[in-house]
């Protein structure tokens, strides 16, 4: 039976080890059928040592609890492991989903009775179960039954519980991230597409400092959309890019890239990925598939690892999967210079390379929303709404559902620039609105830090707003995702419905969009 109080003690009393751990050799040496141990993550997963190994080969999963940062006094994560001599017919695995537990980890501690406890807390002196976040507490109590049951509590927004037959652990895989239902979701995704390993359409190059002596032109940055002062003198490497060259950052959470179009003598970066396309795809279809939050997903789930601090070896880059394009190469090109310059407009064209010649016209929203709306920046809004809107009209009329749903995002980035400008006093139309990260970096803001940041200001009366702008956002971005896969729920009810999340965001700003709402109150 599953006791988490009591593994937390045992673990006080020996601090973790890799790949030898005293603890979990002293239980595994126990004579028990079943024994449960919290260990570090990672523990099973990167470890190459013989030990480990052989743990795997003589003994079968039983749980995979994710604990995060419960042990005081560090920020490190922690899994407790079910292990059983005998096979199981299936594996509890439990997730998780919150950023942390504590507010202040670093005032927690462990005291020599073997009962944690945090000096400056409220709580000081009582055991950790005690003072635990209610949440937190449930969930633990949760993963026990579901352990000691087998039976699967509902999931919740701060936790998720997956019974799974031994059978679909894969690749001996035990960490519980692997197993979240979203990361088993992009599994069975990946595997209805036709993939290639990236090395057979490209080949892969990572830039390292080379013989060069003197600075040498030198592309220095891959942010969207590439721009000429991104080339500057610098250290040379030792490749040389080519016109078409996908160039690619593969450091951090998001993969950023670019298509190179200039002229020799420029040199990548160090650090930076190379990618030159050999056959079967375009650059930039490569370079759109991966940016696209399709393969985000796909690094995710392949490697959950990493999810949040990610560096992709050459090699792992040579693996991996790449869903090879359904469409016209003209249509990635269009996409691609449509992306890189927002300038360009030609939603239509993009579409007729889709789906062929536009059919029946149907108007979707009000063409005076443009001038009803609440507007800071007055000029600059209102030409922007109102050569959107026309576009997100005729779009929606001739079923380009992908084109209208981009156009929804951009209508409301565009009302939240300006409400943003109005709250900072700043035009964000002509000046970039900047936001500063946790590690002290600034960076231009996104669609995501806009709404939450005028959810915080407008708390409690755009709550549920915010939600909404979020759903509008994921399924913006769920449409670049789709431009290289197959976009199976890009249709008519989602354009409708993000259409009326619009509308009912745009309200807060002092009117009504939809077309049919607008007649209505005529």
């Amino acid at each position: 039976m599953l006791d988490i109080c009591a593994c937390l003690q045992q673990r006080q009393v020996s601090e973790p080890t890799r790949p030898d751990d005293v603890l979990l050799e002293s239980l595994l040496n126990s004579g028990q059928d079943e024994v449960f141990c919290i260990l570090p993550t990672p523990y099973f997963e990167r470890c190459t040592h013989k030990r480990i190994r052989a743990i795997k080969t003589e003994w079968h999963l039983l749980c995979s609890i994710d604990l995060n940062s419960i042990l005081p006094g560090t920020a490190a994560k922690y899994t407790l492991y079910g292990l059983s001599i005998t096979p199981k017919r299936t594996v509890c695995f439990a997730q998780w989903l919150r950023r942390g537990i504590f507010n202040e980890p670093g005032n927690y501690h462990w005291v020599n009775d073997g009962i944690p406890c945090g000096p400056s807390s409220p709580a000081a002196g009582k055991p950790l179960l005690t003072y635990l976040p209610e949440d937190y507490k449930s969930y633990l109590q949760n993963c026990e039954r579901f352990v000691n049951t087998g039976i699967a509590p509902q999931g919740d927004d701060f936790a998720e519980y997956t019974l799974l037959d031994s059978s679909d652990l894969i690749e001996d895989k035990w960490m519980p991230a692997f197993y979240k239902q979203e990361h088993l979701e992009m599994r069975r995704k990946l595997r209805s597409e036709h993939t290639v390993p990236l090395a057979e359409i490209a080949e892969v190059r990572t830039a390292h400092f080379g013989h060069f002596k003197q600075n040498v032109p030198t592309l220095t940055d891959v942010s969207f959309p590439p721009l000429p002062k991104n080339i500057q003198l610098g250290m040379g490497s030792d490749v040389e890019l080519q016109h078409g060259d996908v160039i690619l950052s593969t450091c951090g959470k998001h993969s950023h890239a670019i298509v190179y179009n200039g002229s020799s003598g420029v040199y990548a970066r160090r650090g930076l990925s190379v990618l030159r396309p050999v056959k079967d795809v375009s650059p930039e279809y490569l370079c759109l598939y991966l940016t696209s939050d399709f393969a985000l997903g796909v690094f995710d789930a392949l490697d959950p690892i990493a999810s949040h601090s990610r560096h992709i070896s050459k090699e792992e880059l040579k693996l991996f999967p790449v869903v090879l394009p359904t469409l016209d190469e003209r249509y990635y090109r269009a996409e691609y210079a449509k992306l890189a310059n927002p300038q360009q407009r030609d939603y239509i064209s993009l579409e007729r390379l889709r789906t062929g010649q536009l059919t029946d016209v149907e108007s979707i929203l009000d063409a005076e929303i443009a001038r009803k709306i609440q507007a800071h920046n007055d000029e600059q809004l209102r030409e922007f709404l109102t050569s959107d809107l026309r576009e997100l009209n005729t779009c929606f009329a001739h079923g380009a559902y992908k084109a209208a749903i981009i156009l929804a995002g951009s209508i409301l980035e565009a009302v939240l620039t300006d409400w943003l400008s109005e709250i900072h006093g700043t035009n964000f139309f002509e000046n970039d609105y900047m936001i500063e990260t946790r590690n002290g970096h600034c960076r231009q803001a996104r669609l995501s830090d806009m709404i939450n940041e005028i959810r915080e200001l407008e708390k409690p009366d755009w709550l549920e707003e915010a939600k909404l702008a979020h759903k509008i956002r994921k399924k913006r971005n769920l449409v670049h995702a789709t431009l290289c896969v197959k976009a199976d729920d890009v249709n008519e009810q989602t354009a409708r419905m993000v259409i009326e999340y619009l509308d009912r965001v745009l309200r807060t700003r002092g009117a009504s969009c939809l077309e049919q709402v607008t007649r209505n109150e005529q």
